[in-house]
């Protein structure tokens, strides 16, 4: 008991822990010493949690040696002083560390708090893509799937232009749990049956998968379950001036 009051009860240190609950702008319990520690489960960054962990330590730590200097030295360290011992030590871990943080303007208070430089995230590899017009009279329609995490929740869409670059019109449709493959050759086959419809009859395709590529080449590599509307498909298009093309 006399070990949990001094670090979490008596008045010193609830001024510590109201401090560091301000800074991070969440309240936690103090029951038990692994209550701040659960705060680090929370959906921070990488870079935050090592802040906020390095922040926790450096509370018990800095609570520790002011008792010790107390008690042996007969030193009377102030609340300020304390805190400005947690930044320090907070602060080397923050800067120290490879991971990176993000976005975020709780988590930019919290970093900057304790004079932590904010590591962004290692922008994304960006590939340059060029977009050819289809030639007169032709329309071009762009189509792509799409899914979510390992969930497999898919979606796929497409877009309709002409050769003046003009937009003609689009497609965007939840097709629920599936896969990839699935959602790139129904995105193929609702942009022919949009065309046919709209008695559009000089189509290009381009698509991004390699798989729609083959599908136009051999049924095999479709599922089964769409075998019978990409055969559709194809038949549409057997009446239309078609091409398709792999981006």
């Amino acid at each position: 008991m006399h070990t949990k009051h001094l670090f979490l009860e008596c008045n010193f240190a609830q001024q510590i822990w109201n401090w560091l609950r301000s800074i991070m702008n969440i309240n936690f319990n103090l029951t038990s010493f692994m209550d701040p520690l659960k705060t680090i489960d929370r959906n921070w960054s990488a870079q935050c949690k090592v802040v906020i962990l390095a922040a926790i330590i450096s509370c018990y730590n800095t609570l520790w040696f002011c008792r010790n200097q107390k008690r042996y030295q007969d030193k009377i360290i102030n609340i300020r002083t304390a805190k400005n011992l947690i930044i320090s030590s907070t602060n080397m871990s923050g800067n120290l560390t490879p991971l990176s943080s993000r976005a975020s303007m709780s988590e930019f208070v919290i970093l900057k708090h304790f004079d932590v430089k904010v590591k962004p995230p290692e922008p994304q590899i960006i590939k340059e893509v060029i977009w050819a017009p289809p030639i007169a009279n032709w329309v071009k329609c762009n189509s792509d799937g799409a899914s979510i995490g390992c969930s497999r929740v898919v979606a796929c869409g497409g877009v309709f232009r002409n050769s003046n670059s003009d937009f003609l019109g689009a497609f965007a449709v939840n097709l629920g749990t599936s896969n990839a493959l699935c959602s790139e050759l129904i995105g193929a086959m609702l942009a022919i049956e949009i065309a046919h419809r709209m008695n559009w009859r000089y189509l290009w395709l381009e698509t991004n998968s390699m798989l729609v590529s083959l599908a136009f080449k051999s049924s095999k590599v479709v599922p089964w379950h769409l075998q019978n509307r990409w055969n559709n498909c194809i038949h549409l298009i057997s009446s239309m001036h078609f091409c398709h093309s792999y981006l």
